[in-house]
């Protein structure tokens, strides 16, 4: 077992301000299993490492103990030319719509958000080799 990860498991959660129960309701692990993997009696799959990574806003490198740097990466640290000049107004927009949110719900939408940017990752991961398989056949 990787204590390195049970102890950041907690400590991540705890940090975001969850209990064991709001992880459960936003994420569908059963509170008894997170307290498991917080415990050290078993570990989490790699999809529920990183939907947890997602939920706490932080890296599974940092969750694994091989990195200190808990911060995931943003659009901020990584700005895409074609993105970066809309993203002030969006942001305003963005912050008009959920101005009236509660705290639980912001906090799910930030989860959700959080999934989607992966989503998305892993989207563009998978499109890069098939445009330099095209382009190595020509």
């Amino acid at each position: 077992m990787n204590r390195e990860l049970n102890i950041r498991l907690k400590e991540a959660r705890i940090n975001k301000g969850l209990t064991q129960l709001q992880v459960m309701k936003l994420t569908n692990v059963n509170h008894k299993t997170l307290s498991g993997y917080e415990n050290g009696v078993s570990e989490p799959d790699l999809e529920t490492l990183k939907i947890l990574a997602i939920l706490y806003n932080v890296s599974t490198d940092y969750l694994l103990g091989r990195t200190n740097d808990s911060n995931y990466p943003s659009i901020e640290d990584n700005p895409d030319d074609e993105i970066q000049p809309m993203l002030p107004e969006r942001i305003r927009t963005f912050q008009k719509k959920v101005g009236e949110l509660s705290e639980e719900s912001l906090t799910f939408l930030e989860f959700q958000l959080e999934r989607l940017r992966e989503l998305d990752r892993e989207a563009v991961k998978r499109k890069r080799p098939k445009r330099a398989a095209k382009r190595d056949k020509k």
